[in-house]
């Protein structure tokens, strides 16, 4: 049995995550006593998992994926645990089509980022805190995974329109090495991240016992073109 990189994380055993971008930005007073401001870089996204104490057969699934990782080697999908797909839908209600190869972004005038996507089914919902993802570079096609990721949060809600198209503003913007013709979906939206090593700890197994202290996780996102 082969592995497929990037690996998806295991969906067992969190008991908290946090899932977060991260900016650096540089800060000096201008003359007149306002604070100007410039980012350094892309926005990354971080996340940080704490472990529960676990079963024997969880905390294996875990101690395996990240001897997989080789450290910061590889990559992996990582996703926020809280959020897999939109809200509104978390308790069945199907969202109809979740995938679109159809979208567009325009930074308004107050300089945010307004996402539409279109060909969705009418009706469906996105509210604050969604994530939508982007994937393309299908030259893992054939194993069912993509070559490159990314992803955003909304900040604002809407409704899938009678056009099937929905607008809403996301944080951070979709950046441009996004192609045009990558798929925009809801379903599990994920980005690449490697394991930040000198923060990730496993916790002690329970000698004879059948469950496991727990541990932290923590990666940042990887950003490939």
């Amino acid at each position: 049995m082969a592995l497929i990189y990037p690996r998806p994380m295991p969906l067992v055993g969190a008991s908290s995550i946090s899932f977060e971008p991260s900016v650096v930005d540089y800060m000096s007073p201008e003359t007149g006593g306002r604070i100007g401001a410039v980012a350094a870089g892309f926005p990354l996204w971080r996340m940080r998992i704490a472990l529960a104490n676990m079963d024997v057969e969880h905390s294996d699934i875990w101690r395996a994926f990240i001897a997989s990782m080789r450290g910061s080697r590889r990559q992996f999908l990582a996703t926020d645990l809280t959020r897999p797909r939109p809200r509104f839908h978390m308790d069945g209600v199907p969202f109809g089509q979740s995938s679109t190869s159809s979208w567009s972004q325009t930074i308004d005038s107050n300089g945010d980022a307004a996402l539409t996507l279109n060909n969705l089914s009418p009706g469906a919902v996105l509210l604050t805190g969604d994530y939508i993802g982007f994937k393309w570079d299908t030259s893992g096609a054939a194993a069912g995974t993509y070559g490159r990721r990314a992803l955003v949060r909304t900040v604002s809600a809407s409704v899938v329109g009678v056009n099937q198209s929905v607008t809403v503003i996301v944080e951070p913007p979709v950046l441009s090495l996004v192609p045009s013709t990558a798929l925009a979906h809801v379903d599990q939206p994920a980005c690449l991240m490697r394991i930040i090593t000198g923060s990730t700890q496993l916790g002690e197994q329970v000698v004879d016992g059948y469950t496991a202290s727990g541990g932290t996780i923590e990666a940042v996102q990887d950003l490939l073109p």
